[in-house]
């Protein structure tokens, strides 16, 4: 009799340890998963931070910025929409008149002053959001 109910205590536990190992399981891939979002969401906040910082920086007419942050951040590079580098610099202009090249599938050169003198405006969204600037 003590062995049944010894054999029964024992599968009672075995069963126990089961149960708890599948748990810690889910939860275990629970955290997985949950790491993996957290690293998604925060590639996605420093993409909107700087595509936010590329449009203040137009607003601003400050190219410099915009190519300085590309220069100094591959990533920084690769998300921005247009990629911009220094232009031939004009003897005796100033800043805001220095040509920056730029080129996402078309190239041109900009002045600071043309950037931010043009940035202002009603642009409708592909989501047909519109958005004032």
């Amino acid at each position: 009799m003590e062995q049944i109910k010894k054999a029964f205590k024992d599968a009672k536990k075995d069963l126990k340890e089961e149960k708890i190992k599948q748990f810690k399981e889910v939860i275990l891939k629970t955290l997985n998963l949950l790491e993996k979002k957290q690293k998604t969401q925060r590639d996605i906040v420093k993409e909107i931070q700087i595509l936010k910082a590329d449009i203040k920086d137009f607003k601003e007419g400050r190219l410099d910025r915009i190519q300085e942050r590309q220069a100094k951040d591959k990533r920084a590079s690769e998300i921005s929409v247009v990629q911009i580098k220094k232009g031939k610099i004009v003897e005796g202009s100033k800043y805001w008149q220095q040509p920056y090249d730029w080129s996402n599938g078309g190239t041109g050169t900009w002045t600071t002053g043309f950037c931010s003198n043009n940035t202002s405006g009603t642009y409708v969204l592909e989501s047909g959001n519109i958005k004032y600037i």
